[in-house]
């Protein structure tokens, strides 16, 4: 949990430069999607999956609590780095693709976590 508070301030520092609020907008939901989605899926690695799999290929279908922080850790870093290395007009384009592969699986996550009684639904 203390390395997502990290990767938050630290990505939240990308956006303190130049940029349009739309911009700095959509790198911070996009960092914020990322969050819970790792959040997410590191509660069901410590939960040691119990009946469940991860759909990443890159991780495995049952990683660790290590390798989903170190996942999404990097993926943080890469959507910031990315983010300030585009041109401003391009800006909002990779955190959009974060913000639209990342909102049906969050979704997907909650009801698959209420149907099967996890957290509160």
């Amino acid at each position: 949990m203390r390395l997502l508070l990290v990767l938050l301030i630290v990505c939240g520092g990308c956006s303190a430069g130049q940029g349009r609020y739309v911009d700095r907008s959509a790198l911070a939901l996009s960092t914020a999607a990322l969050l819970v989605d790792a959040a997410q899926t590191r509660s069901a690695a410590a939960a040691g999956w119990q009946g469940f799999a991860e759909d990443n290929a890159i991780m495995g279908a049952t990683p660790s609590t290590r390798t989903v922080e170190l996942y999404f850790g990097t993926a943080i870093l890469i959507n910031a780095a990315l983010w300030v290395a585009l041109p401003s007009r391009w800006r909002s384009v990779i955190p959009g693709l974060v913000i639209g592969a990342q909102a049906p699986t969050i979704t997907g996550n909650l009801q698959t976590t209420c149907v099967a009684g996890f957290g509160r639904c």
